[in-house]
């Protein structure tokens, strides 16, 4: 399954996320886009890197991922409004799973 959330703050950029999870609620695919900046970029590739491969339920209680969007300074995107979108949309896809 394939979920793509696309958002425009007002004043702000363009912010794109694609979520891909497979039949047993792993996440296999996770992207954020857009016309935004982050510093450092490094972070947001750990980000995602830290979500791949994870069972989807899982993820949505780490604290982790709120603490590390936190810590990056984003252009164009607030921090909040980011977190919020990712939290809709690994919500929508741990509402698509049941657990084997």
């Amino acid at each position: 399954m394939r979920i793509v959330k696309s958002y425009k703050e007002k004043g702000g950029k363009l912010v794109e996320i694609y979520l891909t999870i497979d039949r047993d609620c792993i996440i296999r695919e996770f992207q954020i886009t857009g016309d935004f900046f982050a510093y450092p970029p490094e972070k947001v590739d750990y980000l995602k890197n830290l979500l791949i491969d994870q069972y989807i339920r899982d993820v949505l209680f780490m604290t982790k991922l709120e603490e590390l969007i936190s810590n990056i300074t984003w252009v164009g995107v607030s921090a909040s409004t980011l977190l919020k979108i990712i939290s809709e949309i690994l919500r929508e896809g741990a509402s698509s799973c049941v657990k084997k």
